[in-house]
């Protein structure tokens, strides 16, 4: 038998390999391929899956969204673990710092509160969604420099529990921190207000380096970041390209939170009135590489009915949305039946169709379709891996050329992989496929592929490896 070798191949890319050892576990339920053998070296195994859309609901970084107390107060129940209970996979936490606008140093007590609402988010495994605010519809905003500091002094924290961080509303400044309504460095009659209100998101990039910022209308990024001169002006420099999509290009990790979707043809002013489907174009390119999403905020039928409704969830490319937020307009599409549509395919929705393995004693050629049913793709780089595993062993082949955030919305995937196996010990195995990014992993939405215990997606068991005498 061939002795362990230090690489394998996806196809004449190298790859690494970890013989992880001993270890089981086992899917939700065995489906046998259907086996055909070639020739005496050589068996063909294939398969067709059984898609199950309310897996997909299971699935971290997407869907809807529980709102929780804030991330300042001190509560005697675990807000994470409830929601996370309740199905919830992403919860929307903000930090109310209201006791803090005229003083540029945060309290100790409210640090260490911080700190034990993160950790039980943590243990709870939930992704949040948080936004800094100082106010709701009153009072003023605070000083530049007094955000600033709050924002040095937050640093430690949030970089502490960056793994379940999702993604960052703008925040800090306007009415509950929805940048409207602004005042005292922020309101657009003071001469430095763009540089203000840019600070702003650039003290946020260095707080939350490698997470995505959302801000409140697209008029912001383009005015903060492109090339309009005023908010209204009809440019697109900021957009997201190709060329600069994924890249740490402050354009390209700059995205958008509606809060009033269908709420009215501008969903009350998040779009320019003079320009809406250029703005609405705007949203929905950017929408391509980055997150977007929100909640409603107002009943109006002709928007918010159930054909309208998903028509624009999918044509703008939303990841997540309020789950109680606007309450009649929720109802609404409880009552006409496409609620459930809209949880399972917010985000990515990723379905495994069918695939085939050719293998050999030196061999395997993978042949696997996967078809995006979401309205986005994922927006977090995931690590991708095959594995081939028993009780005895483990085989993992990392994948660096797959990158599922290019695996786009209402799109099929059909991938050809090739590992070389004539390091792996012969026996009956398992063939695996994991997507992670820190402690959360993508599971497909099919029946009968998920193993918990190593979070994997199976493509096949009994998978057979025998070598020739020598």
């Amino acid at each position: 038998m061939s002795l362990i070798k230090d690489t394998f191949f996806l196809s004449s890319v190298s790859l690494g390999l970890l013989c992880v050892g001993c270890g089981g576990g086992s899917s939700e339920s065995e489906v046998p391929p259907l086996v055909s053998v070639i020739d005496d070296n050589t068996t063909l195994y294939q398969r067709v899956y059984d898609a199950n859309a309310s897996l997909n609901l299971l699935n971290p970084n997407r869907g809807l969204y529980r709102v929780v107390a804030s991330l300042d107060e001190v509560k005697t129940y675990d807000r994470f673990q409830i929601v996370k209970d309740q199905g919830y996979q992403l919860v929307y936490a903000p930090l109310k710092l209201y006791h803090f606008i005229k003083d540029e140093n945060l309290s100790q007590e409210l640090l260490e509160t911080l700190d034990t609402n993160l950790q039980e988010a943590r243990e709870a495994h939930v992704r949040l969604i948080t936004r800094i605010q100082y106010r709701e519809n009153n009072a003023t905003d605070p000083d530049k420099e007094i955000i600033l500091s709050h924002l040095k002094q937050l640093a430690p924290l949030f970089q502490k529990y960056n793994d379940i961080i999702s993604v960052v509303e703008a925040g800090c400044i306007g009415a509950y921190g929805e940048w409207h309504t602004f005042g005292e460095d922020f309101v657009d009659t003071n001469p430095e207000y763009k540089q203000n209100r840019k600070d702003i998101v650039l003290g946020l990039q260095k707080v939350f380096p490698n997470k995505f910022i959302l801000l409140r209308t697209p008029m912001h990024k383009e005015l903060l970041f492109g090339a309009s001169q005023e908010y209204r002006d009809v440019a697109s420099e900021a957009e997201i390209t190709p060329d600069i999509a994924y890249s740490d290009d402050i354009r390209a990790r700059i995205s958008h939170h509606n809060d009033c979707f269908l709420a009215s043809d501008t969903d009350l002013g998040t779009y320019a009135s003079d320009n809406i489907e250029f703005w609405k174009s705007y949203v929905a390119n950017d929408a391509r590489y980055a997150p977007l999403g929100g909640e409603s905020c107002l009943d109006e039928s002709a928007y918010t009915e159930c054909s309208n409704a998903q028509n624009e969830l999918q044509k703008m490319g939303w990841s997540f949305l309020n789950s109680g937020y606007y309450p009649d307009v929720i109802e609404r599409w409880k009552r006409e039946g496409c609620f459930d549509t809209i949880a399972q395919n917010l985000g990515y929705h990723f379905v495994l169709k069918n695939a085939s393995v050719r293998i050999n004693s030196v061999q395997a050629d993978i042949d696997f379709s996967i078809e995006n049913k979401g309205y986005s793709s994922a927006f977090e780089n995931y690590n991708v891996s095959f594995s081939l595993y028993n009780a005895q062993h483990s085989y993992i082949f990392d994948m660096p050329e797959i990158d599922v955030r290019k695996w786009g919305a209402s799109q099929e995937q059909k991938l050809h992989i090739v590992l070389d196996i004539d390091a792996v010990a012969e026996g009956e195995y398992t063939l695996g496929m994991q997507i992670q990014h820190d402690t959360f992993f993508i599971r497909f939405a099919d029946n009968g592929t998920w193993d918990d215990a190593r979070h994997i997606n199976t493509l096949f068991t009994n998978i057979k490896i025998t070598r020739e005498e020598q």
